[in-house]
């Protein structure tokens, strides 16, 4: 049955965007949804396992080589958000990006990683939420159990081990916040 959806899957990458939708709904049933104005370059991959959920909202923009795992987690995308090239997105548990947010060339955003007491099968979770209005530069990481306030910046290159609170600059391996945002009411 995985080669079937592989080769469907492809198919709706070639097809006009309207039957992308159909074909997906028609494979992921309620566990996918998607809603309207997107536009989803070649080379993308979407992978649905397991009782995962995707739920994406308007306007959503990728460029090429983007990647999204969901193995039985929830991954929640909101309004008008934009995916550079290569953005990889693995959840297990909850990764949720608010509307409006911004993802540099070759972002990572994983909500989990190895137990290093257990086995190499063993993965601990948390949940990754990024507010709305956040930009993430190119090459950034952000790792499990992370929140990054509404209307943030991490720049290029930075790995997001902590949370980041709202209207700030975070940058560097661990991110650390250098600048406080103040934008008028």
């Amino acid at each position: 049955m995985y080669w079937l959806k592989r080769a469907v899957y492809k198919a709706a990458l070639t097809g006009r965007t309207a039957w992308r939708r159909i074909w997906w709904r028609a494979f992921y049933g309620k566990r996918f949804s998607m809603g309207k104005g997107w536009k989803i370059r070649k080379n993308v991959e979407i992978e649905l396992t397991g009782r995962g959920r995707i739920s994406i909202g308007d306007g959503l923009i990728t460029r090429s080589g983007v990647y999204v795992l969901v193995d039985g987690g929830e991954l929640k995308v909101g309004d008008h958000v934009f995916l550079n090239h290569g953005v990889s997105i693995t959840c297990l548990q909850a990764v949720s990006i608010g509307r409006g947010c911004k993802l540099g060339n070759n972002v990572v955003i994983v909500d989990h990683d190895h137990d290093y007491q257990g086995s190499l099968e063993d993965m601990v979770s948390s949940p990754v939420t990024i507010g709305n209005h956040v930009w993430i530069g190119a090459n950034a990481v952000i790792t499990r159990g992370v929140t990054i306030g509404d209307g943030s910046v991490i720049g290029a290159g930075s790995v997001v081990t902590g949370d980041i609170p709202p209207r700030c600059v975070a940058v560097g391996a661990p991110a650390r916040v250098v600048k406080v945002v103040e934008r008028p009411e």
